[in-house]
């Protein structure tokens, strides 16, 4: 099942728990990537947070092997999120 946060949701603070109580587990690294790579303007930073967690949980769910499903999800959720990056790089942040 795809887990999608609604556009009225209240979206994760940027916390190994918050992503936790998702079903999102991250490492410490997999956090600082995120801190990174997101937007700083809360608006663009909540939109893309949608958009990592649709990734990640499309992913997720289309992988059959269970060992995998963690991996393949971070994997297309950073994917994801660094082609946004990308695409505004030179705007603001």
């Amino acid at each position: 099942m795809i887990k999608t946060a609604p556009e009225n949701s209240e979206l994760p603070l940027l916390s190994l728990e918050s992503f936790a109580a998702q079903g999102v587990h991250l490492t410490a690294e997999d956090l600082r990537f995120l801190q990174r790579a997101l937007p700083l303007r809360r608006e663009k930073r909540d939109a893309a947070i949608r958009a990592w967690l649709a990734h990640y949980w499309t992913a997720h769910d289309a992988e059959p092997v269970d060992h995998r499903k963690r991996n393949t999800g971070l994997r297309a959720a950073n994917q994801g999120l660094l082609a946004l990056v990308q695409a505004r790089r030179g705007g603001s942040r």
